[in-house]
């Protein structure tokens, strides 16, 4: 993955800080990222993204791989796994933070 800094590119009066990362995102419909995760038990997809979340991953990679023409209904998006990755390596983290008396 190539990430560089474009600070000269970006607008004076955007919402995205200068030291913004700008990753090239690849062409789709932001519907992939689950395929990646086909053979993971569903209790680790529960732990990992929550109960409600790790349900709906766990059946749409069991739908993709029964009929990989048909998409569920209620589709995840990356966006959405994006956000429960990191969110729980925050929640580990700072638990982890909080038994060695730390801060940050």
């Amino acid at each position: 993955m190539n990430a560089c800094v474009e600070t000269a590119a970006l607008p004076t009066a955007s919402h995205t800080p200068a030291w913004a990362f700008r990753v090239p995102r690849p062409e789709g419909d932001g519907f992939r990222m689950t395929a990646g995760l086909q053979g993971v038990p569903k209790p680790m997809l529960r732990t990992v993204f929550g109960k409600a979340l790790g349900l709906r991953i766990w059946e749409q990679t069991r739908m993709e791989c029964a009929h990989p023409a048909n998409s569920p209904t209620n589709q995840v998006a990356d966006s959405e796994l994006s956000t429960g990755m990191v969110n729980y390596v925050s929640v580990r983290a700072a638990g982890t933070l909080r038994e060695c008396n730390r801060q940050a």
